[in-house]
């Protein structure tokens, strides 16, 4: 039985999502840490699972933030005129899915093993470097004019998610 990893995610309000990259969560995120103490499947030594340190008394704990106060970088969607509350939410998914707030509540569900999250990471880097060679042999053809990468962003937004033109090229594979 596994539970959602984004079922939590619509508890935080509609105006604001966390998109920064959290260090590390906290041990409660974690599965396998039980109170600090490393467990028998635990591949973390005790001391990083537990970061609370006792002074005078009196516990100082250093745990950083829960997911729901960091909001550096937020996404914000406002509900435009005569605009539907599920177009509205619909919009939100969509700026969730490009920003990585799904991807990064994912991962940040359970322990990701090291070399599960190097391949993460070079699938993602392979993603990178796939797009920029679309991008740059789309504007090397005159297919696409150039733009800057703030002007390419927004008009991503506009655009279903996974959608690609009839134009693009069928050697870059879908990841």
């Amino acid at each position: 039985m596994t539970a959602n990893p984004v079922s939590g995610l619509w508890k935080v309000s509609v105006s604001t999502v966390p998109c920064s990259t959290p260090a590390d969560p906290p041990p409660s995120f974690r599965r396998g840490s039980s109170r600090g103490l490393s467990t028998a499947r635990g591949s973390q030594p005790a001391a990083r699972l537990s970061t609370t340190r006792f002074r005078r008394g009196r516990s100082v704990s250093t745990i950083p933030a829960p997911f729901s106060e960091r909001t550096s970088l937020a996404i914000k969607i406002q509900v435009r005129q005569n605009e539907s509350l599920e177009a509205a939410l619909r919009r939100f998914k969509r700026q969730c899915n490009y920003s990585g707030v799904f991807r990064l509540a994912k991962a940040h569900t359970w322990h990701e093993k090291r070399s599960d999250k190097r391949r993460r990471e070079g699938r993602e880097r392979l993603r990178t470097i796939q797009r920029a060679t679309r991008l740059a042999s789309q504007a090397a053809s005159g297919q696409v004019a150039r733009v800057n990468k703030a002007k390419a962003r927004s008009k991503r937004f506009g655009s279903r998610f996974g959608s690609r033109s009839s134009s693009s090229s069928s050697s870059s594979s879908a990841s």
